[in-house]
This record gives structure tokens, C-alpha cells and sequence, in this order.
């Protein structure tokens, strides 16, 4: 039984019920408090509060309420509740206060916003708080405990399992240690030696690896990733390994002992639904408006030069999975004929003179939207890149395949922030964007991108 998700799915239905029953108690306190305005409970009231419980849960669902933890910290949660509470009601006030004729019926309108805000959050807050104290009392009692290994070969590995013992809430049950190298302290139990780490995770059925190596070396943290690449296996480092992962790891800290998530989970089951209804919904939108310009855009491609209308190529999707990348033609036909796959540079010759407008405009990339309809591709993602580069740079930049664990996109965070990979350097920028991405990724953080994305296309930066 996976507890973590059956606690996810009673949260879930006590949000619902404290939505429904901060409506109807709104409803109720307002008849005693004004029994002359407000002497008939309105007969659509089911109705009205079908709405507004969708309206909430999609809220929480944006603000990260929905997320599959073992370890939550409670005032973290508090402040989630409270900020997304704010924000709902006051959209609803702004929406109140558009219908004059309504608004002119209410006495006291500021009072009654507060009243339906105030009901909401206390049992929001009420329900939450109680379940998050029940899983921190079996996270203490180890129950929810994590099989727990920690991989090292001196004091540092020590000190990693003494904070595991002094905060049982964390959740980590400590079963042994995993030597990286000839150990140069007493360590006690040792279950193996790293070369078989992939046996002993299976042995023990091990759930989380803690990574306390004295000497910070990026190809060891790699290959402790490829060991560890099961479902469910979380693999974490202590502070001083930070600056391995360039600075932007997801970080988990409660009780002042910091971890640094090297392997999180990415998106729940209902986060998946939502980011790939979104993408559905936003494809079919976009494809709609953008028609006319696709349309004048595939007519000047055939008048321009010879060839097909569309360039398709192979690409690495998620898990490594080829997918076939659709675009407009933006070069001449057969442009890697001679040279193999190469990056496009900057005034390449290759590149047409209306495919440079595209390149710069980003409407050759619209097609893509064909993908993202079939499920290849999701409109916010890493890129996807081809099989020959992903093996040129696997060996010279540490967790580039990382990219792959997660649905490539038409943007991303890379393609926003980064510039384009004209060297090597460009290559570690923007895996640094897309690594940010992968492990904070939220349907928030999509959205922003997206904002930033329109920006991107007004600058017309393209190449």
C-alpha cells in the first residue's frame, strides 16, 4: 500500500468537504447575521457550490497543495493554504464587484468577503494541520520510514546518520552503509561496497540513498544515478556536494538538516492529468488562432525554394524514446548532407530567407503543436535533441541525460533564460535551466514560462 498516496487522497476529500461546507456556512452565518436580507437560502445553492469547490481545487492544484510527500513541513503547508486562500477570494470579490446590481443588494461587502475567506482557511487549515500531524506521528513511530542507506567512507557518512537518528520525522530508517571506497573510519553495518549497488537496493529493497562521500566528484554522483535508476528510489546529497548540481536542486530542509534531491519525483498521477489536459487545451487554442499565419507561412515555403513544406526529424523524447519532431522548413533541403548533424550558427548559409524570419519570429516551431496533441511532446519541457548530440555531450557534461527523464517541450526554462549552444559552455548553461526546471517543475512554473516565452518572441532573438 502506498501511504504517502493514500494520505494525498484523504487530503484530497477534505479539501472538498471544507469547501462545500465553508459555502454553506457562509450562507448560514449570513442568514443570522442579516435575517432580512438573507432570509431565503438560494435553491441553485448545490449548484453554486459544485462551482466554487472546482474553483478551489484547481487553485490548490496550481499553488502545489496536491503533491505526493512523505515529509511536509506544517507551517510551509500553513502559508501555502493562506496565500492561495487570498488570492481565490480576492479574484472573487474583483468578479463581485463587476456585477453592480448584485454588489448593490450586500451590505456590508468588504465584511462579507472576509466572512467566506475566514471560513474557507480555518478549515482548510483545520483539516490539513490534522492529517499532517497524524503522518508526522507515523513518520516518528516508522510507520512511513524510508529503507534508508547511506554511501560514504568516513566522518561525513557518520554525521548523515546521526541526524537521520536525532529526527525520526524525517522519515529515514537507517539499514547500513554503502562503502565508496576502503573505509577510514569504523562503520557499522556495512551492507556492500558501491560496485554492487544495484544488487543491494534490490536485496534490501532499499527506498533512499544519501550520498556522503568525502571528495566531491561529479562522475561518481552520475553513476549513482544510473545505479539507482528505479521507480521510487531517491537519491539525495548533503550541502557540500551543492554546487555538483550548479546551485539549483530542489532542497529539502526541516529540522535544519538540509538534503539536496538529486533524483525527485517529478509530477503526481493528477499533476500529469492537468499538465497534459493543458497541453491539449493550449495546442487546439493556439493551432486555431495561429491558422492564418501557418497557412501563409507553408505557401511562402513552397514558392521560396524547392523541397517539402515541413522538416521532420528524429529526436530523444522522454526516457530516450525516439519521437519524429515536426517543423516548417527553415533551411534548404538535405542541409546536413555533407557536413553530418551539426548546430545551426548564426547567419548560416544553409538557413532561407524566409525561414530566418521564421527562426527568428519561432513560427517554424508551431507545427510542434501536432506533437504535443499525440503525446510526444508537452508545450513546457526541455527540448528534445537528437540521439547524436545527447551521445557527443553524455561524457563531457554530468547529468545531461537527465533531460530525458522528463516529456520534452516546444519551451522551456533554457529557452527563455539560456542563449543557444554555439559551444560547450552554452551546452552547461542551459542544462543548468533545464535541470531547474525538471526537479521544481509545477504547472505554476509552466505558466511563467510561458509568459517569459511571448516576451522571447517579441524580442525576435531567434537563430
Amino acid at each position: 500500500m502506498n501511504i504517502p498516496r493514500l494520505i494525498l487522497s484523504m487530503i484530497f476529500l477534505l479539501d472538498l468537504l471544507a469547501f462545500n461546507s465553508a459555502w454553506w456556512l457562509y450562507y448560514w452565518v449570513r442568514a443570522v447575521m442579516q435575517p432580512l436580507e438573507f432570509k431565503n437560502i438560494p435553491e441553485d445553492l448545490w449548484v453554486t457550490s459544485i462551482i466554487m469547490t472546482l474553483y478551489w481545487v484547481l487553485l490548490f492544484f496550481i499553488s502545489g497543495l496536491y503533491q505526493v510527500k512523505t515529509i511536509v513541513s506544517r507551517f510551509d503547508e500553513v502559508v501555502k493554504i493562506i496565500k492561495a486562500t487570498l488570492v481565490g477570494t480576492l479574484i472573487i470579490s474583483f468578479l463581485m464587484f463587476l456585477d453592480e446590481t448584485r454588489i448593490s443588494q450586500v451590505t456590508d461587502v468588504k465584511l462579507v468577503i472576509f466572512l467566506y475567506w475566514l471560513l474557507l482557511t480555518s478549515l482548510a487549515l483545520f483539516f490539513r494541520i490534522g492529517i499532517r500531524t497524524i503522518q508526522r506521528s507515523l513518520l516518528i513511530r516508522g510507520i512511513l520510514a524510508r529503507k534508508t542507506v547511506v554511501i560514504g567512507n568516513g566522518k561525513r557518512a557518520i554525521l548523515a546518520v546521526q541526524n537521520l537518528k536525532q529526527y525520526p520525522a524525517l522519515g529515514y530508517h537507517f539499514i547500513g552503509y554503502i562503502t565508496s571506497d576502503t573505509p577510514v573510519v569504523k562503520l557499522d553495518p556495512v551492507l556492500g561496497p558501491f560496485g554492487s549497488l544495484k544488487r543491494l537496493i534490490k536485496d534490501h529493497d532499499i527506498n533512499e540513498i544519501i550520498v556522503a562521500t568525502e571528495q566531491e566528484d561529479r562522475k561518481f554522483l552520475t553513476e549513482v544515478l544510473r545505479l539507482a535508476d528505479a521507480p521510487g528510489i531517491g537519491v539525495k546529497i548533503i550541502p557540500d556536494l551543492y554546487d555538483v548540481v550548479s546551485g539549483q536542486a530542489r532542497t529539502q530542509q526541516i529540522y535544519g538538516f538540509p538534503l539536496i534531491d538529486l533524483n525527485p519525483h517529478f509530477l503526481t498521477p493528477l499533476e500529469r492529468i492537468g499538465k497534459r489536459i493543458f497541453d491539449v487545451l493550449f495546442s487546439v487554442i493556439f493551432l486555431t488562432a495561429a491558422s492564418p499565419v501557418m497557412l501563409v507561412s507553408m505557401l511562402i515555403i513552397k514558392l521560396e525554394s524547392k523541397g517539402p513544406i515541413f522538416f521532420i526529424q528524429e529526436r530523444a523524447g522522454r526516457n530516450g524514446k525516439p519521437l519524429r519532431v515536426i517543423k516548417f522548413r527553415s533551411m534548404v533541403t538535405d542541409a546536413e548532407k555533407h557536413t553530418g548533424p551539426v548546430l545551426a550558427t548564426k547567419d548560416d548559409p544553409r538557413i532561407t530567407r524566409f525561414g530566418k524570419f521564421m527562426r527568428k519570429t519561432r513560427i517554424d516551431e508551431f507545427p510542434q503543436l501536432i506533437n504535443v496533441l499525440k503525446g510526444d511532446m508537452s508545450v513546457v519541457g526541455p527540448r528534445p535533441e537528437r540521439q547524436h548530440f545527447i551521445d557527443k555531450y553524455r561524457d563531457i557534461v554530468p547529468f545531461y541525460e537527465r533531460r530525458l527523464k522528463v516529456q520534452p517541450g516546444i519551451t522551456g526554462l533554457a529557452q527563455v533564460k539560456g542563449s543557444y549552444e554555439n559551444s560547450i559552455e552554452d551546452v552547461f548553461e542551459k542544462l543548468k535551466y533545464d535541470l531547474y526546471y525538471i526537479e521544481n517543475m509545477s504547472f505554476k512554473m509552466d505558466l511563467t514560462i510561458l509568459f517569459h516565452t511571448v516576451f522571447t518572441l517579441l524580442r525576435m532573438k531567434g537563430q
